[in-house]
């Protein structure tokens, strides 16, 4: 089995911030998260963490309506960097911003930068209050990654708002999530033609249809694609044997998508893995 590196994970610290649906009967907790993973092969993984506003809340004894957004975003990056901690090398920070907080954001981008963390996202706007990618705030944001060298992945959502913010921003190094199936493959795909700097990931619905792999490898190149999961949300067994048992790859094609990628893009942000 070749190396694998998960672009796309959600690890937890507290188990209210646990977002997989069955929880209940995965025995899982922060603890076990490296030896779940390594049980799937991955070695490496990427990702956010997924702080709702309720549960900030309730950890911080206020009111959720005494919660801004932002307070609810820098509580996710908190916990991420104590995650670092916990998790050690193995795990590679993403970080949360807001677009209706400009200069926080910034500010959080820079000090994070400095800490290490080139990671950008998994972004996830409907957990946090906001909806729009091609809207002002967001686009700063977006031009100071790519000043710094970061790596921004976003959950797909909005395929005109997407290709809105593709157009004004082919410098920015993006990773869009969940490709899906259909229609949404082929915006992507159209996408993706605009610069070489954007890329898809497994997770979610990347693998959901027979063949698709082999369809975004064709289409657009197989350095677009990585390998991610979702984790916990979805089944890491799944989707890495979608990628270890598809006849229809080849050997390097196999290891640029499970982990060739994605060392690439961190090494490109300074960041060696």
């Amino acid at each position: 089995m070749p190396e694998i590196i998960d672009f796309h994970t959600h690890p937890f610290l507290y188990s209210q911030d646990n977002i997989c649906r069955y929880k209940d009967h995965c025995a899982m907790s922060a603890g076990t998260i490296l030896s779940d993973l390594r049980a799937a092969g991955i070695g490496t993984f990427c990702g956010s963490v997924i702080r709702q506003r309720e549960d900030v809340a309730l950890a911080e004894g206020v009111r959720p309506e005494d919660l801004s957004w932002w307070d609810v975003v820098h509580a996710c990056n908190r916990e991420m960097l104590a995650l670092g901690e916990v998790l050690g090398p193995a795990y590679l920070p993403g970080m949360m911003v807001h677009p209706d907080f400009v200069r926080e954001s910034l500010a959080e981008m820079e000090a994070l930068h400095a800490q290490g963390v080139r990671l950008v996202g998994e972004l996830t706007p409907y957990f946090h209050g906001w909806e729009d990618y091609a809207c002002p705030g967001f686009s700063k944001i977006l031009d100071a990654a790519q000043d710094l060298g970061m790596i921004v992945s976003l959950h797909s959502m909005g395929e005109d708002a997407m290709d809105a913010m593709a157009d004004a921003h082919p410098g920015c190094t993006i990773v869009f999530a969940h490709p899906g199936d259909g229609e949404p493959v082929r915006r992507h795909m159209a996408r993706l033609s605009k610069s070489r700097n954007f890329h898809l990931d497994l997770s979610g619905t990347g693998l959901f249809r027979y063949g698709v792999l082999r369809a975004l490898i064709d289409q657009v190149g197989v350095e677009r694609i990585l390998f991610g999961t979702d984790y916990p949300v979805c089944n890491p067994y799944m989707y890495v044997g979608g990628v270890a048992a598809d006849p229809r790859l080849t050997p390097a094609e196999r290891e640029a998508v499970f982990s060739g990628n994605a060392r690439r893009l961190f090494a490109q942000a300074g960041l060696a893995v």
